[in-house]
């Protein structure tokens, strides 16, 4: 990997990585490290996306974070943006799973319906239509809520309200379909190993009276 001062006429000039590395591997990317500040780079990928990065240390562990695309940042923008990420670090802070947090702090309800069903391949269209059906229904202005957002006091309102118009069981079966999409942490991508949320019924309301229900929304 080269070692220069990243400026805006060396970063344009710079060119997508070609050949293979000593492994015989097809290269993805290179990265040139800047010489001004440690730890500062810009990685250029074989198709020509050159964005700026941060490898640093913490807690013991090496990391890389992206600090932005070249184009939206300068190298000058992107170096100060490295610079306070340092001073994070110094501090004992963890940028790297501060974001991963923040972003499945940010996890929605219908974010998550939608990974449910691609990871439930198996489910018949009939069953997809269902689940749509009732999303779409009963928990529609739900859909762009954060799951973390979503208490069980507003479920328990919610089991209410459908229950008045529709009947206790009725509205139990349906808050458990919308449920099951919240429960496979492990099958998506979002990082839901974080945010953990189950919403269960105590008793099988489809096949008969319902006795409740609850949703609970934790960081883990």
């Amino acid at each position: 990997m080269d070692t220069l001062k990243l400026t805006k006429p060396i970063v344009e000039s710079l060119l997508s990585p070609t050949g293979r590395s000593k492994n015989g591997v097809l290269l993805k990317y290179a990265i040139h490290w800047d010489t001004e500040l440690k730890g500062f780079g810009l990685r250029i990928t074989v198709n020509g996306v050159k964005t700026f990065v941060l490898q640093h240390r913490v807690n013991g562990k090496d990391r890389r974070l992206t600090i932005g695309r070249f184009g939206p940042l300068t190298a000058e923008e992107a170096r100060r943006e490295a610079r306070k990420l340092l001073g994070a670090i110094a501090t004992g802070r963890d940028p790297v799973a501060e974001r991963r947090q923040a972003a499945c702090d940010a996890v929605t309800l219908g974010e998550t319906f939608a990974d449910y069903l691609r990871a439930r391949s198996e489910l018949r269209p009939k069953t997809v239509k269902d689940y749509e059906r009732i999303m779409r229904a009963s928990f529609g202005d739900w859909r762009k809520r954060p799951l973390l957002d979503i208490s069980g006091d507003m479920v328990q309102k919610r089991h209410t309200a459908l229950a008045e118009h529709h009947g206790k069981a009725w509205a139990t079966c349906r808050c458990g379909c919308c449920g099951r999409s919240t429960t496979l942490p492990q099958q998506t991508t979002r990082g839901y190993g974080v945010v953990r949320w189950s919403w269960t019924t105590r008793s099988s309301a489809c096949h008969g009276s319902a006795h409740g229900i609850e949703s609970t929304a934790a960081r883990h």
